[in-house]
């Protein structure tokens, strides 16, 4: 839920990045209520998305700050050293096949209101599509999984986009299923997949179930990657069995 903990002073961002599970130790948190935000950016501070600073570079969303935070705790301790390399809004996507994917699969078809902006757009019920640099993030880090042949689970698929876009990276002879738990998601995502890529969906190198996710979707499995998005909390455990 991190789109949702946009706040409108610098404390009760960070009280919504804690309440939607985004920060869950006292050390990221206490460290991010020092440093206010509107000191770095500004316009829109306290959004939970991208703004551009200048150079044609962004301060990255709230929530990846403090995702690295999390990630980096136990190395960020007193007395450590610690070297921040930052690319500005570049360096995103750092590998062919992740670049080509995401060149064949219009946002556009996805994304009915600023399908091109690099924050989260709202699709219907409740749900959102990510922002592209997450998508970008997400098929870097599966990439050496997402190899021709492949195949894929993409839990929470909503509009389709990132099945598609996982879908480009196996190739014909894999397979991606999206598994949402809202049929209305699931027909819209069907939809939007078949404005440019039908052949996908009639090849069966895409199929789109309705079901919880949660469960995985075992009887398409084992699956070389899976994908669980939809703001999941955790992973849940039955997904994972279907992994080799």
């Amino acid at each position: 839920m991190a789109w949702r903990s946009t706040g409108k002073t610098h404390q009760q961002l960070i009280a919504n990045l804690k309440s939607n599970g985004v920060i869950t130790s006292e050390p990221v948190a206490e460290a991010m209520l020092q440093v206010d935000r509107a000191d770095f950016c500004g316009q829109s501070p306290y959004a939970e998305s991208p703004q551009s600073i200048s150079h044609n570079a962004t301060i990255s969303a709230p929530h990846m700050h403090a995702y690295v935070l999390e990630l980096l705790q136990d190395q960020l301790r007193p007395g450590s050293r610690a070297l921040d390399v930052g690319s500005g809004s570049n360096g995103v996507i750092t590998s062919e096949p992740v670049a080509e994917a995401m060149l064949q699969v219009d946002r556009a078809d996805f994304c009915g209101q600023s399908p091109y902006a690099d924050s989260p757009q709202s699709i219907s019920h409740n749900a959102t599509i990510s922002a592209p640099h997450m998508h970008a993030y997400v098929l870097e880090l599966l990439q050496d999984q997402l190899r021709p042949g492949s195949r894929a689970l993409d839990v929470g698929s909503g509009s389709g986009y990132l099945t598609a876009c996982m879908a480009k990276m196996v190739g014909d002879n894999g397979t991606v299923v999206g598994i949402d738990h809202i049929h209305e998601l699931v027909s819209f995502g069907t939809k939007n997949i078949g404005k440019s890529h039908s052949y996908e969906l009639e090849k069966g190198t895409i199929k789109l179930i309705v079901g919880d996710g949660r469960k995985g979707f075992p009887s398409e499995g084992p699956y070389n990657a899976i994908h669980v998005g939809a703001a999941a909390e955790c992973i849940p455990p039955k997904v994972c069995v279907s992994l080799p």
